[in-house]
């Protein structure tokens, strides 16, 4: 009688898959993101800083890895990703990428697994000022001097 068996070749250097993170957004009864803190300036045409993120609040159930991100909005974008090592409640910072590209109000839905929610970013408008003074281009008019101007001394909210 014979036997026969085979065994499968063992690799040492392999690690176990990561298991992913489950849980969701916390969020109030309109859908946005609750509590979320929004950092930083939005400027058009202004390359985006670590000093811009979104923080989120997640209620963790499982325990693993974790990918939130947003869609991308007039250029821009935020993103997360890590390891949740406890369940419960966890406070997320989702840093911006790219450059927001016109002024206004941007609306972004968060994502994490099946949950969603949205924040509200400003961008402003940093350009230059454009303006035309009365009297222009030859002279001024109808203007007022106002305060004491002594060199030396500083100003104060007289001199206008």
């Amino acid at each position: 009688m014979a036997l026969a068996s085979c065994q499968r070749e063992l690799h040492f250097d392999e690690t176990p898959s990561e298991t992913s993170a489950q849980g969701t957004l916390n969020k109030d009864a309109l859908g946005n993101c609750k509590p979320v803190i929004t950092s930083g300036v939005y400027n058009i045409d202004t390359t985006i800083t670590g000093a811009n993120f979104i923080e989120v609040e997640i209620s963790v159930t499982k325990k693993g890895t974790y990918s939130i991100h947003t869609d991308t909005v007039n250029g821009y974008w935020f993103q997360a990703k890590g390891k949740f090592e406890q369940e419960g409640t966890a406070h997320v910072r989702l840093l911006a990428s790219g450059k927001p590209q016109l002024a206004g109000q941007n609306i972004f839905t968060i994502k994490f697994n099946n949950s969603t929610c949205q924040a509200e970013i400003t961008v402003l408008d940093a350009g230059p000022a454009e303006y035309n003074m009365a009297g222009a281009p030859n002279g001024c008019a109808n203007f007022v001097v106002e305060g004491e101007y002594i060199q030396g001394v500083t100003l104060d909210n007289s001199n206008k």
